[in-house]
């Protein structure tokens, strides 16, 4: 319904008109939108931003942005009476005061200040549209640093988020365009550190991680529109061709010091070995209870996801998307983690770093987090940190990730642990001492051990019982119940105070994994580990110590 209320469908109809000049576009919008305004009279001026179906203020916002589109097409038809539009400016104004009276914060709030400055540059003659620009511009100028970490990521932590804030000021920017006028230096200015997210998001299919409530967004049609605000910046013209101009970012590795995002990456091929590591922040809101969650794709194919995002809803589904166990992160005595209990955003925050560590030189990147804010209901105080080390450049070392997972209790009584690996469909094979392979076809396989050879391992995938566990959302329309299952080997064991373990996951090509195990101690003081190969031999490592952002 929320959708609906935003009424770009009669966007398309102006479109057709615009395109072929059939009247009967115009019919169909003026009874329809005259219904509309008869039927949906505006709330009292008092009404909160939320309180009603239809007009809520992230739905006024759009729809002014629409309504402004479908009127300059079809203003030219002899259909369009003065009557009409003596009716459509009065309802024009009453949107206009609901968003000047009423704001929200987010991406919400961009879409209402960019619709309330649709109405206030377009429509001038309106006695209130100076003071409704100053106040939209002023607000929009002081969100770039109110909503954007000093790194560029919007604070929701949501790529799809995120994409609408970049929307919205280019909106604004092109509306300027559009009337004849240079855009707000303020968003030339700002955008292009929310640009650079995107391009160190980047996974080799050219999309964003699914961090929160997003999708795996495209980043192409972003960095297109990019190009035309930075003619000079050689790397957006690669992303936005896919490589096929320009010149790749000169970047690999990067973390975000105060969105807490570590992406590990080998080069900028498509068949580029890519993993996200969340040490994030808990964010402004879309968040999900998912810290330190691990994603990796390699040699084109996904082989660790997610649950991703599901629509908005009551169901089973959704509550299951948002919780720890549709992501790959520990949960202890069958416990979520859950920082939103008691959880506040508090506007200085967006100053705070986040407290990752992180180092990459030419043979490894590492990076280490930590979760402290409790599990399940009661807040159960067991820490987890997790550190990733990427080794990309060893020599006799294959490309692979090793994941140090340490556990701390504030005393002496027994927990259980569960850690959750997600993966693509493929073919799962589960061995013993915590080793699975995972096979995902064209000679590309995914291995993965563990350090303790007491932990025990089941394949989780499409339960519901004992709790949801194993799914995938699925939105197709092949798809009846909403969702497919997933192979989901989930790692299980115990520990009295504290507690290490350590996993060794390599992507690889060929026959077989060049990695045969991994050894280390549970001491959670030690740093070393070792792997073993399947040639017979072994190599002691020793994790970095890695310095904070």
């Amino acid at each position: 319904m929320f959708h609906v209320a935003r009424h770009k469908f009669w966007t398309t109809l102006a479109e057709y008109y615009s395109l072929t000049g059939d009247e009967r576009a115009v019919s169909a919008w003026l009874t329809q939108i005259e219904s509309w305004m008869e039927q949906r009279p505006a709330p009292p001026l008092d009404t909160p931003p939320t309180a009603t179906e239809h007009w809520r203020t992230i739905d006024v916002g759009i729809r002014m942005q629409e309504w402004c589109r479908q009127i300059a097409a079809f203003i030219r038809s002899p259909q369009v009476t003065d009557e009409f539009l003596e009716r459509y400016f009065r309802s024009v104004r009453e949107h206009a005061l609901r968003l000047r009276h009423h704001s929200t914060n987010g991406n919400w709030l961009m879409s209402e200040l960019t619709g309330l400055l649709h109405v206030a540059m377009l429509y001038p003659f309106l006695e209130e549209a100076s003071e409704w620009q100053n106040y939209a511009l002023g607000r929009m100028k002081d969100e770039l640093a109110r909503q954007v970490y000093p790194d560029g990521f919007q604070y929701e932590l949501t790529p799809s988020y995120h994409a609408v804030v970049i929307e919205n000021y280019l909106e604004t920017n092109s509306l300027f365009g559009r009337i004849g006028m240079e855009g707000p230096t303020f968003i030339r200015d700002g955008l292009a550190r929310m640009f650079d997210v995107l391009v160190r998001l980047r996974d080799p299919e050219g999309r964003t991680p699914a961090m929160n409530d997003s999708r795996r967004e495209p980043v192409r049609p972003w960095l297109k529109r990019a190009v035309m605000l930075y003619p000079s910046r050689t790397d957006y013209r690669w992303c936005a061709t896919d490589g096929k101009d320009g010149s790749p970012p000169s970047c690999l590795s990067y973390a975000f010091p105060y969105a807490g995002i570590a992406i590990f990456r080998s080069s900028w091929s498509n068949d580029a070995v890519w993993a996200c590591f969340d040490g994030a922040p808990f964010g402004r809101q879309h968040q999900h209870e998912d810290k330190l969650n691990f994603v990796l794709q390699a040699y084109g194919k996904n082989m660790l996801v997610e649950g991703r995002n599901y629509p908005y809803d009551t169901s089973d589904m959704r509550r299951y998307v948002v919780s720890t166990r549709a992501h790959n992160t520990i949960r202890i005595d069958g416990l979520d983690q859950n920082t939103r209990k008691g959880y506040r955003w508090h506007e200085e925050d967006i100053h705070k770093k986040s407290g990752m560590c992180f180092s990459s030189d030419r043979l490894r990147d590492t990076a280490r987090a930590a979760f402290t804010a409790g599990y399940g209901k009661g807040k159960l105080k067991v820490a987890h940190e997790r550190t990733v080390i990427f080794l990309k450049n060893e020599p006799e070392v294959p490309v692979c990730f090793v994941i140090v997972d340490r556990l701390s209790a504030p005393d002496d009584t027994p927990h259980s642990f569960e850690v959750i690996w997600h993966l693509e469909n493929c073919a799962l094979r589960m061995g013993e001492r915590g080793v699975f392979e995972a096979d995902f076809g064209g000679g590309v396989g995914l291995f993965a051990a563990m350090s303790d050879p007491r932990v025990s391992m089941e394949d989780m995938r499409g339960r519901d019982i004992p709790y949801m566990q194993g799914w995938m959302p699925d939105l197709s329309r092949t798809s009846t119940a909403g969702r497919r299952a997933i192979p989901t080997p989930v790692v299980q064991g115990a520990f009295p105070r504290s507690y290490r373990l350590v996993t060794v996951l390599e992507p690889y090509r060929g026959a077989h994994a060049a990695i045969a195990g991994v050894e280390a101690s549970q001491d959670t003081a030690d740093r070393s580990f070792l792997l073993r190969f399947a040639d017979g031999s072994t190599r002691k490592f020793s994790e970095d110590v890695c310095q904070k952002n």
